[in-house]
């Protein structure tokens, strides 16, 4: 598939990372930052270490699944080519990529698979869970704060004499990049990046151009550090996270919630 060069106009293969025209990076590539899975078996081992349920969201890694209501991806042994797909609710399937990039293909279906989980946090905040940014940003919700959860665990840590909540603290770096002009800031504890916005006067949430992801030490300005207090309950970071997946995370999982659209093609 071609899609047009954001910065000459020229159209070029979805796939490339910069424009073989003008050189320009390729925005419409969603690669993930350094660290994130680039195989099918790192993203297999990404979902094992995270304890996604991925039979529960739908999704097979490494698997040529042939069911309705199903995200995967999995390497063609007789073409060499690895291929995202989404089989839609009526069995019929649409295929996101076919190619040699191995990569690319997994980052597809981990942006999906990030998506999917997004939007499942996000029906269960809005079935009555708050959400609060971290302090200092101005940044897309990403957490609860399990004020329920919090106030049992302060009466509990009381009765049992303050043993269920430890208050830790740990140190991070926020570090600033100027990348074409622009300056950015990455978060340690957030695992996010942020762009200056000269209205706010404020580092805003941002999807960072992937030249400066992937090359951030040609970038770099200077680092500063903050001490950040958290408690055993805590929710890790979107990037993070460590659910247990108990029956009350899961409840409603077909009736209410879905499991987002299975109609279109991706």
């Amino acid at each position: 598939m071609q899609i047009k060069c954001s910065y000459c106009g020229n159209f070029i293969e979805e796939s490339d990372e910069k424009c073989p025209y003008c050189g320009a990076p390729n925005e419409g590539i969603k690669r993930a930052a350094n660290g994130t899975p680039r195989t099918i078996e790192e993203l297999r081992a990404f979902a094992e270490e995270k304890k996604l349920p991925l039979d529960k969201f739908g999704f097979h890694i490494g698997e040529d699944y042939r069911g309705p209501k199903a995200f995967g991806i999995y390497k063609n042994e007789a073409t060499g080519k690895f291929i995202v797909y989404k089989n839609k609710s009526d069995g019929s399937r649409a295929v996101r990529y076919e190619g040699n990039d191995e990569a690319y293909a997994v980052n597809e279906i981990y942006q999906k698979l990030k998506e999917q989980v997004t939007d499942y946090k996000n029906y269960r905040l809005q079935k009555g869970k708050s959400a609060t940014p971290p302090s200092g940003t101005r940044r897309k919700s990403k957490k609860s704060d399990k004020t329920g959860l919090i106030i049992l665990l302060i009466v509990l840590a009381i009765y049992f004499g303050g043993s269920l909540i430890t208050q830790k603290s740990h140190t991070y770096n926020q570090s600033y990049y100027t990348y074409q002009g622009t300056p950015y800031m990455y978060d340690d504890y957030t695992h996010d990046w942020y762009q200056y916005d000269d209205v706010s006067g404020t580092y805003e949430y941002t999807e960072a151009p992937e030249e400066l992801q992937n090359n951030a030490d040609d970038y770099y300005e200077y680092s500063e550090e903050y001490t950040r207090e958290t408690t055993d309950s805590d929710w890790d970071d979107d990037d993070d996270y460590d659910w247990s997946w108990s029956d009350d995370d899961t409840s409603g999982w077909d009736s209410d919630w879905g499991g987002g659209d299975w109609d279109s093609d991706w």
